[in-house]
């Protein structure tokens, strides 16, 4: 009887995340600001938040970019939303989804945000996975695409800070 409670409420939580109206909305944001609150209150009590001594003094305090995670979680959950509101294809919420999982597993591949080198790699790879569904979603649901434009924006100042603190760490 257990399963089938829990079938039912993964069904019914999928399905309130793939609504168009406001309900769905709601949900679709308390997700992301769910899950980044979480990997924020881990990224900070591991103590993971250290910034590296060789990042170039322009990088915000990591306080700042614990917040601006924030809005960018939210704001692709609104992204996610205006493709439900599109009636967008699954291959589209799919690599949204790719996207929202390659930056909430972020901390975890850079190993507590200590390798310099795979978070560069990773900043990058997030930044082209962005810029491509960005264009992608242009054609097809524009205001999708507006709501990962300050992703796009954040992750190429990320991987300019991490250029410059990668090459001060092997010089």
């Amino acid at each position: 009887m257990r399963g089938m409670a829990r079938l039912r409420y993964d069904r019914c939580m999928v399905s309130l995340l793939d609504r168009a109206d406001r309900s769905g909305l709601v949900a679709n944001v308390g997700v992301a600001l769910t899950i980044v609150v979480i990997l924020n209150a881990l990224i900070f009590g591991l103590g993971w938040q250290a910034t590296s001594v060789h990042a170039p003094s322009f990088v915000p305090p990591p306080v700042v970019i614990g917040c601006v995670w924030i809005v960018l979680f939210a704001f692709m959950a609104f992204a996610r939303w205006e493709l439900n509101r599109a009636a967008a294809l699954r291959i589209d919420k799919a690599a949204l989804a790719l996207l929202f999982f390659g930056c909430a597993t972020y901390p975890l591949y850079t190993a507590g945000l200590k390798s310099e080198l795979v978070g560069e790699a990773g900043n990058v790879a997030l930044l082209v996975l962005a810029g491509q569904l960005a264009l992608r979603y242009a054609r097809r649901v524009p205001r999708a695409a507006a709501w990962l434009v300050p992703l796009i924006l954040w992750l190429s100042f990320a991987s300019v800070a991490g250029g410059f603190t990668l090459v001060k760490s092997v010089g």
